[in-house]
């Protein structure tokens, strides 16, 4: 499942209803707070979301590295491709699912932070 999390106050209300069925690890959650708390000091979207600033996607679902079809189509929606990315790194790796974080600056002032996590195939 993919959630768009505009702000903190969002970020919470999802959190508290994922709570009981998702495994996101403490690092996840911590690299999705900065996100958020850097888009909501320098855009205040704490009142507005996805008007300044950007977003986040969190896909709490692991996939096969080879065919993330759930970020295939987050790129197409966007006109996006992997190579595109400002910076993608792995944040943790738990359980064998390794948690990926990608930055795609869309415009000036406009950036979506895409988090998801892929089965480690070592």
């Amino acid at each position: 499942m993919y959630y768009m999390i505009g702000n903190m106050a969002q970020k919470e209300l999802l959190i508290n209803v994922m709570e009981k069925n998702a495994n996101i690890p403490d690092q996840v959650i911590a690299a999705l707070d900065q996100t958020l708390k850097i888009i909501e000091d320098n855009y205040n979207c704490d009142k507005t979301p996805f008007q300044n600033g950007g977003y986040c996607i969190l896909c709490d679902e692991p996939q096969n590295i080879d065919n993330v079809e759930g970020i295939k189509y987050l790129h197409k929606q966007y006109n996006l491709d992997s190579d595109d990315a400002e910076f993608k790194e792995v944040i943790v790796t738990d359980n064998s699912v390794n948690w990926i974080q990608e930055l795609y600056i869309i415009g000036t002032e406009y950036a979506i932070t895409i988090f998801y996590c892929v089965y480690d195939l070592l």
